[in-house]
């Protein structure tokens, strides 16, 4: 794995995007430093597929960019609503940050945050409530 966090262009969403925050973790690099937050969000109906293939309603990121700041999760917290625009990263270019958790229990290659598909998102903002 690599710690590029160089991610290669892809078709952004045309229209923003809705979703639900769902879980915010504390993840690390392979030396176990530089913690970043990983959201997980909830992007019902819309369907990613993660690994293996397998179709995902809920993505990771690891960036809300646009915002105040990266490391956001007062405003972006679970059960936020978030409206964006998005971008696939490809499996092979995943950040391979990850919690602690993960690094105990499961072999490098098959790190159990890399399941779910990682998009890069864009213009997040919260949603207005109705």
């Amino acid at each position: 794995m690599s710690n590029s966090c160089e991610k290669d262009a892809a078709e952004p969403a045309v229209s923003l995007t809705t979703g639900r925050v769902v879980r915010i973790e504390s993840t690390i690099d392979d030396a176990g430093n530089n913690p970043r937050p990983r959201w997980e969000v909830d992007v019902t109906p819309l369907f990613f597929a993660g690994l293996n293939g397998v179709a995902y309603q809920e993505i990771k990121t690891f960036n809300l960019l646009d915002t105040v700041t990266l490391l956001d999760t007062v405003t972006y917290k679970v059960g936020s609503t978030i409206q964006f625009n998005y971008q696939l990263v490809p499996q092979a270019q995943h950040t391979p940050w990850r919690t602690l958790y993960e690094y105990d229990n499961t072999a490098m290659q098959i790190a159990w945050g890399d399941r779910l598909p990682e998009l890069t998102l864009t213009n997040v903002q919260l949603a207005k409530r109705q």
